[in-house]
This record gives structure tokens, C-alpha cells and sequence, in this order.
């Protein structure tokens, strides 16, 4: 399965190291605990993290289309109407808040088209 290869060392740590990773191991304790806890939470504006994630496959979608086109943000922005910074911010994974108008503004500036579907809800 995985090659693990057991790491001995040649020499006690000195007080400074000791300390260090003493320091090291007490952040990542706290990550973990603050990490487990973020997860167990329903991403804001979603009701799940399978929706984040078919919200963020769509932006990449788009941002690919930009790219293939040969477009900047800017020239995006002004072709769709929308601000260069929301673009980047919305590529960039900082916004989470797109409305439908914006998102179909960005596809129709990079010759796609949004389309939306209705399905059963998921439990």
C-alpha cells in the first residue's frame, strides 16, 4: 500500500527544537479541531458541500471558457458589464454570492450560455 519508512535520529533534540515542535504539534492540534468543526458546517449559501462543489466545477467552467477565448478579466467584465474584481474574487474562490443574471452575463461574454435545470431535491 504505502512505502513508510521509519525515521530515526542520530542526535536528542536540543531545548530550542524541542520546543519548536512541541509549538508545531499544539497549532496543528488547534487546525484540526477548528478544521473538523468547519467541515461538519454547511457552507454559507449552500445547503452542502456537494452544492459548493457543483457551484465552483460551473466558475471553473467559465474561467476555462475565458481562457480558451483568449479574454482577460477586464475585457470580460466589460463585455459582460460586471466589475473585474468580482471576476477575480469569484475565480479566486473569495465570492460565493453570484447571482444568476451575473453568471449568465460572464457565460454569454465568453460565447456560452447558462442553462438551469429542475430535479427531484436530494434528501
Amino acid at each position: 500500500m504505502f512505502n513508510v519508512q521509519r525515521l530515526v535520529r542520530d542526535r536528542y533534540l536540543t531545548e530550542e527544537e524541542a520546543q519548536r515542535y512541541r509549538l508545531m504539534r499544539e497549532e496543528a492540534e488547534r487546525e484540526k479541531e477548528e478544521m473538523s468543526a468547519y467541515l461538519k458546517a454547511t457552507p454559507p449559501g449552500f445547503r452542502g458541500w456537494e452544492e459548493l462543489a457543483e457551484f465552483r466545477a460551473l466558475v471553473k467552467s467559465l474561467r476555462a471558457a475565458r481562457e480558451t477565448k483568449g479574454l482577460s478579466r477586464e475585457e470580460v467584465a466589460r463585455i459582460a458589464g460586471l466589475q473585474p474584481q468580482w471576476i477575480a474574487d469569484l475565480e479566486e474562490r473569495r465570492e460565493l454570492n453570484a447571482p444568476v443574471w451575473a453568471l449568465s452575463s460572464y457565460a454569454a461574454a465568453v460565447g456560452q450560455q447558462l442553462v438551469m435545470a429542475l430535479t427531484e431535491s436530494r434528501p
